[in-house]
């Protein structure tokens, strides 16, 4: 039997249908605790003691085949990636997707992708709807396990990311892998993801991979004990700079008035200079107070300071390479001829 609406003839059958699937959606229960508020596959559903009708319901998303979203659900990235790994059998989360995890410091592009990056030695690497496989063998130690996800291990990961990115953003990502704080005296202690020495003995032992060349030439660059990212880019600025002195990074200044040392970012001693690089995380007022007192120990000790910030940064090298160049010069620095 059909029925005509202004849309014109409707079959009774399958309006029928749609109102009883309307009827299951409206009708779905919460979803247990476990499921609420992450991806999670088809099977684990089912595990879980729901149907099939409930895992079709449109509370949830389905990203790729045998994975289910709630929808809304704020999740982390690793909680994205969980699925999929489970579901692509001996698939390691890596390139960028393995960088996020880890924490690395990425272009804005790559640190807002959507699509995950995934690696198996399969011929065309896993091959998921939102998936970008990549087809690679491993050695056991270059994936470790982070958060039960297996992952390129931070020295691979950073081999990796070659291919993708300038030579200064892979510079920003192994200084931030190499940054080691544990006898500063300030701050949580922080071991390195790897180690300098581990970084130049894995790379040296690598051969025809892509990014290789880059990721030699980025090596000697890197430092340790860089606290970010802007410090990184404020130093390779002033290193492109070639007629300045070299700055030391992480540097203790000391004076005979003060049990501890203060740790500057930069530092040419030769020329008592230093320049800190200022990010937001300065403009609190508990922060401001201990900034205070670090600028009043620089001048006791005879340090010429200068504090660089992101607008700084933004404006170029025009604009910070002369600030830097009248603060060495009250040192006794004169520039080339």
């Amino acid at each position: 039997m059909k029925f005509t609406t202004a849309a014109g003839p409707v079959d009774n059958a399958s309006t029928h249908a749609r109102i009883r699937n309307t009827c299951t959606v409206s009708k779905a229960g919460p979803l247990p605790e476990t499921l609420a508020l992450r991806s999670f596959t088809l099977r684990e559903g089912l595990a879980a003691g729901q149907t099939l009708s409930r895992l079709r319901a449109k509370d949830l998303r389905t990203p790729s085949r045998g994975i289910r979203v709630p929808v809304g659900a704020a999740q982390r990235l690793a909680e994205r990636v969980r699925p999929y790994v489970l579901l692509s059998g001996g698939a390691v989360a890596s390139d960028s997707t393995a960088a996020r995890l880890l924490g690395v410091p990425l272009p804005k592009d790559l640190e807002e992708e959507t699509r995950l990056h995934f690696s198996s030695s399969s011929k065309t690497g896993p091959r998921r709807k939102h998936v970008v496989g990549h087809s690679r063998c491993f050695d056991p130690d270059e994936v470790t396990l982070l958060d039960g996800i297996p992952v390129t291990s931070p020295a691979r990961t950073w081999l990796d990311l070659a291919p993708v990115l300038s030579l200064d953003d892979l510079i920003v990502a192994g200084d931030f892998l190499v940054c080691t704080r544990e006898d500063r005296g300030f701050g949580r202690p922080r071991p390195p993801l790897v180690s300098l020495a581990d970084l130049n003995l894995y790379i040296s032992r690598k051969h025809r991979i892509p990014g290789l060349a880059k990721a030699r030439s980025a090596l000697p660059q890197l430092r340790v004990g860089v606290d970010s990212p802007q410090e990184t880019r404020l130093r390779l600025m002033l290193q492109a700079a070639h007629h300045l002195p070299p700055f030391r990074v992480d540097y203790p200044v000391s004076s005979d008035d003060y049990e501890f040392p203060r740790w500057v970012d930069l530092a040419c001693p030769e020329f008592r200079t230093c320049v800190e690089y200022d990010g937001a995380h300065h403009l609190t007022p508990l922060r401001q107070v201990a900034d205070k007192g670090r600028d009043s120990f620089m001048i006791d000790c005879g340090w010429n300071q200068v504090k660089i910030y992101a607008r700084d940064l933004d404006l170029g090298a025009e604009w910070v390479v002369p600030q830097v160049e009248a603060a060495l010069r009250r040192g006794g620095w004169q520039p080339p001829p």
